[in-house]
């Protein structure tokens, strides 16, 4: 995608830097609250602008460092939970920039995805900035590092303004940055109840290479918790670790400050020696801290999972829409058989599967052109056995996996392992994606990963 930069860098330079027509230097690409903020070239802002500096917790090294990462004066506490996520693997930061050193023309090409497709972004260094000469929105702490400030900037245009960005979800996020599945979302007031499944499932998504963010309790983000929890906020989830019987997470509040102050904080006497060096124990006033996992059930709402598939599966993707008589709704209703189906067909091996079921992505646009930016619909999806025949009604027994309950939510996923039926050859079960009532318009799209090839095939 650098053909897209060079002919910019070809005709821009010193004194001539490149502006973005497309997404201006404006009140119209910022929040209510932002109109008439000033708005300052890099070269302004910074003394020798890079995209990428050195670590401020290894001076000697080239690094993207989480703790670098420092919220504005914009909602988006997410957006920078999932920066924080995706820095702890430098990589997914670094694969996120086509523009990787700075230039006279002030032109930077950004690469995220929307709808599951990779989206390339061009974006020039024009920033929001405080009188004081710093960055009003999310900026690194390393004065002059671009890639928190140029990430922010191209989710922004990606949604058409700073202000379509104010408030999410991590796991949407995430998905945005890397490509990733999203949709598994762990009511951690439920899983809390038996907190040794949700430790296995914590180790499990760790193991498997998934990237976790949480959420506190509703509320505002001018509400503290006694312990120092910010409400209605999110928050990175950077390790889990089980020490000498304590079972720990690392969380960091993106604001990279204010932290929790009960067991296992940065000040809690429960630190040792040898659990300090373990761990890597710093007291600084960060951001980052660490926490017991039955006071993380009781001080966070919501665990999100962003999914990064095996690389080395097998990918399968549909596109659909419920439109019309095809918006057949869920099981509750007589008309779920008019949704659209596919076929999904294994071998005489198990396969495990991830299937993804996403709506098109509603942020910063309408839909439905009533004026107001539109809602995802309550979505879900099934795996049924129906011997490879389309649903007409659905019964307890042919349901082999499917999410529950539906939720007003991007999109939905599961893993599941489907195993051969028939004594045949070949086992062919049913894919049901529907929205929660009949009539709910809009498109959407099915991916499937699975660790054998499957045979997927719409069902008329």
């Amino acid at each position: 995608m650098e053909s897209l930069v060079k002919p910019i860098l070809a005709r821009h330079g010193a004194g001539c830097e490149w502006e973005d027509v497309a997404f201006p230097a404006a009140d119209a690409s910022l929040p209510a609250s932002a109109h008439g903020a000033k708005w300052q070239r890099a070269r302004q802002l910074c003394l020798a602008p890079v995209v990428f500096g050195r670590s401020s917790k290894a001076a000697d090294a080239d690094a993207i460092d989480p703790s670098d990462i420092s919220q504005g004066a914009l909602g988006t506490c997410y957006f920078l939970s999932a920066l924080s996520v995706a820095a702890t693997r430098p990589q997914l930061i670094r694969s996120c920039f086509v523009t990787t050193e700075p230039n006279e023309a002030g032109c930077y090409c950004v690469r995220l995805f929307r709808d599951g497709r990779p989206r390339h972004i061009l974006v020039d260094d024009q920033l929001p900035a405080h009188g004081h000469g710093r960055p009003l929105f999310a900026a690194s702490k390393q004065r002059d590092e671009l890639w928190v400030s140029l990430l922010e900037k191209a989710y922004a245009k990606l949604f058409s303004s700073y202000a379509a960005i104010e408030g999410g979800h991590v796991d949407e996020a995430l998905v945005d940055l890397t490509g990733g599945v999203g949709g598994e979302n762990l009511s951690l007031a439920e899983e809390g109840r038996d907190p040794d499944r949700l430790w296995s499932r914590l180790t499990g998504f760790v193991h498997a290479g998934y990237l976790l963010g949480a959420g506190s309790p509703a509320g505002t983000d001018t509400d503290v918790s006694a312990e120092g929890i910010v409400q209605g906020h999110a928050y990175s989830c950077l390790r889990v670790a089980e020490e000498e019987g304590h079972r720990l997470l690392q969380l960091r509040n993106p604001w990279g400050r204010t932290e929790w102050r009960g067991d296992w904080s940065d000040a809690s006497h429960l630190w040792t020696p040898r659990l300090k060096a373990r761990l890597g124990w710093s007291d600084a006033d960060d951001g980052t801290f660490w926490i017991g996992l039955k006071d993380f059930c009781a001080s966070f709402a919501q665990l999100y999972v962003c999914k990064i598939p095996n690389p080395s599966w097998a990918h399968a993707e549909m596109q659909g829409e419920w439109r019309g008589e095809s918006a057949g709704g869920c099981s509750n209703y007589d008309t779920v058989g008019a949704n659209p189906q596919w076929s999904i067909t294994i071998g005489e091996r198990p396969v495990a599967c991830l299937v993804c079921l996403a709506q098109a992505d509603a942020r910063g646009t309408d839909l439905d052109g009533d004026g107001v930016e539109d809602e995802p619909f309550p979505i879900g999806l099934s795996v049924v056995y129906k011997r490879g025949e389309r649903v007409r009604k659905l019964y307890a027994s042919d349901w082999c996996a499917r999410t529950a309950p539906f939720r007003n939510t991007r999109e939905v996923s599961l893993d599941v392992t489907l195993e051969p039926r028939s004594g045949g050859a070949t086992t062919t079960y049913t894919l049901l994606p529907s929205t929660f009532e009949p009539g709910q318009e809009r498109n959407f799209r099915i991916r499937v990963f699975s660790d054998r090839p499957v045979e997927v095939a719409p069902l008329r």
